[in-house]
């Protein structure tokens, strides 16, 4: 068996389909898929495993001031995917980060409460965010692994190199 999880957003909030096929139906179902999706996703896709979900996890936006104390907003939820981070409230979709996008993934242990959860921190778009939950380092981990194979060169199928003589067989 196999598995597809796909993802859209919609009027009425985030939604997640899970389909479980076996695998010549699979193969017959993602061929039908590419023929109507996006280059850009279908390119995604080929790049190697694994496929990284993480998530939805209760997260808060976490702001420092000038002291070094951090305030901490209305929770949300994130959800990492495998190509985007994902903010939701709810169902609802209050932004989504490519991948490509996110840089220098870490955690930070806060000093101000030093039993709270820890700080999830990167930088994307421009902006430094920062988010305390409860897993922040593993989640930290997830976020760099799959940031990191978002910039990978995605496999194709093999061809001939240019300099391959077809009068030399």
């Amino acid at each position: 068996m196999n598995a597809l999880w796909l993802h859209w957003e919609t009027p009425d909030g985030w939604k997640l389909l899970r389909v479980k096929l076996w695998r010549g139906s699979m193969a017959d179902c993602v061929r039908l898929l590419k023929s109507v999706s996006p280059e850009e996703l279908v390119t995604a896709y080929r790049r190697r495993r694994p496929y990284i979900h993480c998530g939805p996890e209760p997260a808060n936006p976490a702001i420092q001031d000038i002291h070094g104390a951090w305030t901490l907003e209305a929770p949300l939820s994130i959800y990492l995917m495998p190509r985007y981070l994902v903010f939701l409230r709810g169902q609802t979709v209050l932004r989504a980060i490519a991948l490509t996008n996110i840089e220098e993934a870490g955690t930070l242990k806060r000093i101000d409460q030093p039993g709270a959860d820890g700080l999830l921190r990167f930088r994307a778009e421009q902006e430094t965010l920062a988010f305390a939950l409860r897993d922040a380092e593993g989640f930290a981990a997830q976020l760099a692994e799959a940031a990191r194979l978002n910039l990978e060169v995605p496999l194709g199928p093999k061809r001939k190199s240019d300099d391959w003589d077809d009068d030399l067989q």
